[in-house]
This record gives C-alpha cells, structure tokens and sequence, in this order.
C-alpha cells in the first residue's frame, strides 16, 4: 500500500466514528465507540503521510536536476562536429584530420551510350574482401568466404542489378558522365578492411566472363582508407568517420580534412529548464509544508514539519563550494525567496538566470547540481525507510493510537473484540514485546 492510501484509511476512521477528515466540522457519534482512536492523532498521521508524500515527489525530481545537459560545439563545422550526453565533463578538444574514412570504388573504363544495351557476355565472376598490400602488390583474403555472382543480362543495368541481388557487401550503380554511362561498383563500409577483389569464377582465362571483365576495364577509382586524426596531439585511426570517441559521453563524426577545435558545454535550453523545474518543484513541497503546519492544517504546531520545512530553506539559501566560480548562492544566478518565512516560496529572475548562465556556463551549471544534491541530501534524512524522521515519528505517534484503542472495554452484549483488534491482539501474543506496525498496517482497522 503506498502512504497516499493511508490519507482515505484514516478517513474512513474518521467517517466511521462519526468524525469527519480534517477542515470540516466534526459531528458526534450516535454510539460511544469504546474502540475509536483520538482524532487528533488520526489526523497528525494523515499529516505526516501527505507531508512524506510531497517530499517524497520532489526528492525524486532532483536527481534529474544533478545530472546536466551539454552540448559540443565545432569552430570548423565544415570539418567535424560532436554529439554529448548527460554527464560529459566541459572541455575544449584540438581535432585535427589529415585524412577521412573511404570506401573501396571501382568504375569501368569503358563507357557506352545505352546502358540497357547487352554489349557484354554473361557468366559467373566472385567478389572476395580482404586487405590488400599497395608496396607489394598483394592481396590477403579476408575471413569471409567470396561470394558468386551470375550476370546473365550483360548490360551495364544487367550488370549492376546482379551484383545488388547477391549481397555482396557492395553496391554497384551506372553512372554518366560527359562521355557516356559506366560501371561503378562501392564496397558498402569504409575503412582499409574495405578492400574487395573481383575475380571471374571460371579458371580459364578466356570464359566468357573473364572477357567481358576485360572488356569493362574495372579500374580503382577510390582506394580503401582509414580516417586518420589526432586530438591534443594524440594520433589515432578508425575505419569510420562516425561516432568516434572525443572523451567521456562525447563523440565526434569528421567531414572532411582540416583542423578544428570541438568545445563541451553546459547548454542553455538545458540548464535553464533544468532551474525552472527545481524552482517550480521546491515551491511545490515547501507549499504542501506550508500547508500542513499552518492554521487549521494537520501538523499545526508539530515539531516535525516545522523543522522539515526549517531544514528545506536553508539547505535552499545555503552557501555551496564552486571552485573557479563566483556562483555560489541561488541569488547568484537570479532566484530568491519571496520573503523571509520558512515556508516562502522561491521566484526565478530569467534575465538574471541567463545572465549568470552566459558569464559562467560551467559555473552555474555546477552550482545548480551541488545545490540539488544539498536539498536532496536534507529530503532523504525524512523520508528514509530505515531511520527517516517523518516514518520515525509517524510510527510514534501510531503505536500511541494502538495502545488507546487496544486499551478500549467492548460495549454490553458484545461478546468479541472486531476484526483488526483480534488480529492485533493475536500479533501481541504471539510476540514477545508490543505490537508496532508500520504505517500501511493501520488498515486493519478499517
């Protein structure tokens, strides 16, 4: 059972007694219930389940607040630019790209003027990948066993659409230049593995397909590279030019060659959203407070939910340690109390909120999280499951309401206790001490 179920089982107490929920008028009961818990501790326990509620909910909120958004920016988009997520640590990154990732490009010498024209004999030929040695000229097959292709359309469209049917890890196209139509066949990665071999199936030199191979002329028009980059001084390689790792959380793709400066930041959208919804999300628990421990509330005059609400604007106004930065205070990026109360609430100057963001990105940023970590380290301390203050004192003042109603004589001709009791009193004698419940077990006198 969550603890907002415990606000409709302590009204159903009340309601049953012939009492009513708190801020209405209570009406006596018709019949003396010798078994009914005082009021005023059934309605402290709604309190301090509403109070547990709220602080709960804006705990939960802050961790989202520690965590901040960035964003990298390149002074040469042209070259590269980056990708960060949540949690990457600001820096600047010197990047420079002597060369980008290719794929391995082979096209026809031969051009015709009609590509649907079968000028070519059809046949079987196979495509091999692998690495291939430029200084000697040799060829090292790769894990992968060659694939066959069989062209029986020797068109140039023929041609191209065998290739795309077999799978081949390439992709071929025709295309046209200022001299016709060609063959042009792609390996579908980049990086030097790239590398393909076309061979003609058939060992005789002269079969059919060895011909028309010879007679298209394949040449290489684009050679199979790696990217190769340095950031800081640090050389490094990679077969793609995407999704390269800068640092921690942050990636980079290259564009072309050149040199550039990538810079992780805070970002503005994020930062500010992230205030907005601290602000908006405090206001929120310190009302419920408010609420609760003013006139006429549940926890009127109640220790504990004063302090809570004590503890809560403090943390909030708090000086916080920010090394390299002047933001130290929540009046220092714009966002105040609205007066001098415990329970006053927080308001947000925007002009002021962007002003400090723009002055000091990391600065501001860094406070904002030590400052959602300071409120939520004062939260946890009263809503813990094991120690926290409210459930503590809730637990208190509970086992008070069981001692009163278990002390409570049965009216004349009631021979049994009700229900709950019994259970209650057979938890008591089955134990070697009192009967404590939790807050959820305050259900069994419903």
């Amino acid at each position: 059972m969550t603890i907002s179920l415990l606000d409709a089982v302590i009204d159903r107490q009340l309601t049953a007694r012939g009492l009513s929920a708190p801020n209405n008028a209570a009406t006596p009961p018709s019949t003396p219930d010798p078994y009914a818990a005082p009021t005023d501790k059934l309605i402290t326990l709604s309190g301090y389940g509403q109070l547990l509620s709220a602080a709960s909910r804006f705990s939960d909120t802050l961790a989202s607040t520690a965590s901040s958004s960035n964003t990298i920016s390149s002074s040469s988009a042209d070259v590269a630019t980056g990708v960060a997520t949540s949690g990457a640590a600001s820096a600047s990154y010197s990047l420079n790209v002597t060369q980008i990732a290719k794929a391995r490009t082979v096209d026809s010498a031969a051009v015709v003027a009609d590509p649907s024209a079968v000028l070519y004999a059809g046949g079987a030929f196979s495509i091999q990948f692998g690495s291939y040695n430029y200084g000697t000229q040799t060829f090292t097959a790769g894990p992968a066993d060659p694939v066959s292709i069989n062209v029986t359309n020797g068109s140039l469209n023929g041609i191209a659409s065998a290739i795309n049917s077999a799978g081949a890890g390439v992709t071929a196209s025709v295309k046209q230049d200022g001299f016709g139509y060609r063959l042009s066949i792609a390996s579908n990665q980049t990086g030097a593995a790239s590398y393909f071999k076309i061979s003609a199936t058939d060992n005789d030199p002269l079969s059919s397909f060895q011909n028309s191979l010879q007679q298209l002329g394949l040449y290489e028009s684009q050679v199979a590279q790696d990217a190769i980059y340095s950031i800081g001084g640090v050389s490094s390689t990679n077969a793609s030019n995407t999704n390269l790792q800068l640092a921690d959380k942050a990636t980079f793709n290259i564009l072309k060659a050149g040199t550039t400066t990538l810079t992780v930041s805070p970002d503005s959208s994020g930062f500010l959203g992230a205030a907005q919804a601290l602000v908006a999300n405090y206001n929120a628990a310190i009302g419920t407070a408010a609420s609760l421990t003013g006139t006429g509330g549940a926890l009127n005059g109640d220790a504990v939910g004063g302090q809570f609400a004590t503890d809560l604007r403090a943390a909030a106004v708090a000086t916080y340690a920010n090394p390299g930065s002047t933001l130290t205070t929540l009046s220092s990026i714009g966002i105040t109390p609205t007066s001098g109360s415990s329970t006053s609430t927080l308001s947000i100057d925007a002009t002021a909120l962007q002003t400090a963001f723009n002055s000091d990105k990391l600065g501001a940023t860094n406070f904002l999280s030590t400052l959602a970590q300071g409120l939520k380290t004062v939260v946890t301390g009263y809503t813990n499951t094991s120690g926290g203050t409210i459930l503590n004192q809730a637990k208190t003042v509970q086992q008070g309401v069981l001692s009163t109603i278990l002390s409570g004589q049965p009216p004349a001709g009631v021979a049994t206790l009700p229900k709950g009791i019994q259970e209650l009193l057979l938890q008591r004698s089955l134990s070697t001490g009192s009967v404590v419940p939790s807050l959820p077990t305050i259900s069994v006198f419903a």
